[in-house]
């Protein structure tokens, strides 16, 4: 951990955070929480965890804008959610967070990358699904029963989506691979042959933490309907009126909101990838 890298987190933390904000991406909280965000993994994690992370931040922020007119038009049965709070923020990414403390604090093994690795493909990967997938040409479907869903629905895929998802992860993985590379290359030292295969454990944990995330939305995570404005919702507190009927539970447990989904489809990434890396690793 440096200075530099620390300032480094922080000044892209501001931007990203601030321009998240202007754009209605992200709730004061939720700018705020990315600003943290920047810094831990750049001062814990070093630069080349920090540009990984930088990638899915920037990559999730184009691709929310991208026909956003288009996406509320074709998202009309189903509320899209606002700017993201600090809780939307700390579930898709607070595991990154913590590994990067974690190698901070000594553990550097090519696990703990591929753990790292793992969880922002998962978060990358959902982001990526959920808003190319909307654009789809083909209505998505509900991953348990096949049957055709609304765009937007919790636990609908749709191909375009998983493509995303697919394309999304490789990219996180491919830019671990050149930044651990690059870090050796300066430092004048070989790099691990185990770090070829981030690209790959990327792109499985990724899809697989998407398949998992989209099963228990579709099963388990409390979905709400509110009949004022005749579309589902996953926020409890909705309301589109002052005079609005409350919402109504349609399924799922309420304590299974839409963070904590998230969270768990970043543990099963980064679970996935360590796993995957270290067999492939020989380790």
């Amino acid at each position: 951990m440096t200075l530099w890298e620390a300032l480094v987190g922080l000044g892209l933390g501001l931007a990203l955070g601030g321009l998240g904000y202007r754009g209605r991406l992200l709730a004061p909280s939720g700018a705020l929480a990315v600003v943290g965000l920047a810094v831990v993994v750049f001062a814990a994690g070093g630069w080349e965890w920090g540009v990984v992370l930088a990638v899915h931040l920037i990559g999730a922020a184009l691709w929310t804008r991208y026909r956003a007119t288009a996406k509320e038009i074709l998202s009309q049965r189903h509320e899209r959610p606002g700017p993201l709070g600090w809780e939307q923020v700390v579930a898709r990414t607070g595991w990154p967070a913590l590994l990067a403390l974690l190698r901070g604090s000594g553990s550097a093994s090519i696990v703990v990358l591929g753990a790292y690795v793992g969880a922002v493909a998962a978060a990358t990967a959902d982001r990526w699904s959920t808003e190319v997938g909307l654009l789809s040409a083909q209505p998505p479907r509900l991953i348990t029963t096949r049957r055709t869903a609304v765009p937007g629905a919790p636990g609908a895929v749709s191909p375009l989506g998983l493509v995303a998802a697919l394309g999304g992860t490789w990219l996180v993985g491919l830019t671990a691979l050149g930044a651990e590379v690059l870090s050796a290359w300066l430092a004048v030292l070989p790099y691990a042959r185990g770090l070829l295969w981030l690209p790959l454990a990327a792109m499985v944990a990724g899809l697989g933490a998407s398949l998992v995330d989209s099963l228990l939305a579709a099963t388990a995570q409390a979905v709400y309907y509110c009949p004022t404005c005749d579309r589902s919702t996953e926020d409890p507190a909705h309301c589109c009126d002052e005079e609005a009927e409350p919402v109504e539970r349609v399924r799922g447990v309420p304590w299974l909101t839409d963070e904590l989904v998230d969270l768990i489809g970043s543990l099963v990434g980064a679970a996935v990838a360590a796993l995957l890396i270290g067999a492939l690793a020989g380790l």
